[in-house]
């Protein structure tokens, strides 16, 4: 209908926005852009077009371009929480933590109940050092994980906790978790890890749920080592490598168990290694990234463990 509209009248404003919005809702990202920006150029008093061409732009992982678009967008809507949002996300993708934490901010102001943006704002507080910040939302997160209150899913009510080093409440939903949960395997190896912390036997809840999960898959090698029956090159040299990218991340998974298990054993040396070389992978879109981040500034001895935390034990996963 748009296509015909615009065929007759290829500048009506309506036809463009819409046509835009619906390649925009189908995954056809690039038309969507080229549809926003004829009508951005036709209509450059418009904020909303750039809104959603900035959305366009950060789905299609242009987000020097996103942040302009946000930004003029936020210079007529100052208080609006998702530009806010999407503009600290492609942020973080640059890097640029400083603003990102800023706009993070500004849509919690907003939206102080949304745990995902806390969540991601103590991941982009943890790359500028912050940990006390970092901690307190954790700790936000993790005390609404444990009541039960708020819309928290086990990926960020876990690894909240995980940062924090609190094993308990870990330890109790991983027993209660089923095979079915992708993440399974890997809160199993972070589960066995808080406990050895704990200074209790840590191959025991694996060995009481390892049965449970699809043998000869990944990341199986990781937990037969840590159940004794592997080396450490072994699991180097067993991660998924059908395409670089997935390579590169299941080596990020690696060597962040590597070093979470080094570490619980005392052997800082090695466990510096394993959580330099999740760094070197760059994959900081993984959960074990940041938690890399975390052991090294345990190594530095910048302790980030939260005031009140559980003492007995000492982290979309990717």
């Amino acid at each position: 209908v748009f296509s015909s509209v615009l065929s007759e009248q290829p500048e009506h404003i309506d036809a463009l926005f819409n046509r835009g919005l619906a390649y925009l809702e189908t995954g056809g990202l690039s038309t969507s852009i080229t549809d926003l920006t004829l009508l951005i150029e036709l209509h450059p008093e418009l904020p909303l077009p750039h809104f959603y061409r900035g959305y366009a732009q950060h789905l299609s992982s242009d987000h020097e371009q996103a942040v302009t678009d946000f930004t003029i967008f936020l210079n007529a809507f100052p208080q609006d929480p998702a530009a806010h949002q999407y503009r600290a996300l492609s942020l973080t993708a640059l890097h640029n933590f400083v603003p990102a934490v800023k706009d993070f901010s500004a849509a919690l102001a907003v939206q102080p109940d949304n745990t995902a943006l806390r969540f991601r704002r103590a991941a982009a507080n943890t790359e500028l050092g912050q940990l006390d910040d970092a901690r307190t939302d954790w700790m936000a997160i993790a005390t609404q994980f444990e009541k039960g209150t708020g819309m928290i899913d086990d990926t960020t009510g876990l690894w909240a906790n995980i940062y924090l080093g609190r094993g308990q409440p870990v330890r109790a939903r991983i027993l209660e978790m089923g095979a079915g949960d992708g993440n399974y395997p890997f809160f199993l190896l972070l589960g066995f890890v808080l406990d050895l912390e704990a200074g209790r036997d840590g191959t025991l809840i694996l060995e009481e749920s390892s049965s449970s999960f699809s043998k000869g898959e990944w990341p199986e090698p990781i937990i037969d080592f840590a159940l004794g029956r592997g080396t450490v090159g072994t699991v180097l040299t067993s991660v998924p490598t059908h395409s670089e990218k997935r390579k590169q991340e299941s080596l990020c998974e690696a060597h962040y168990y590597l070093a979470r298990i080094a570490h619980a054993r005392g052997d800082e040396i090695l466990a510096r290694y394993h959580y330099e070389a999740v760094i070197e992978t760059g994959v900081d879109h993984f959960l074990e990234f940041t938690g890399a981040r975390i052991g090294l500034a345990e190594l530095n001895s910048i302790k980030p463990v939260a005031a009140g935390s559980n003492t007995q034990m000492s982290e979309n996963h990717g």
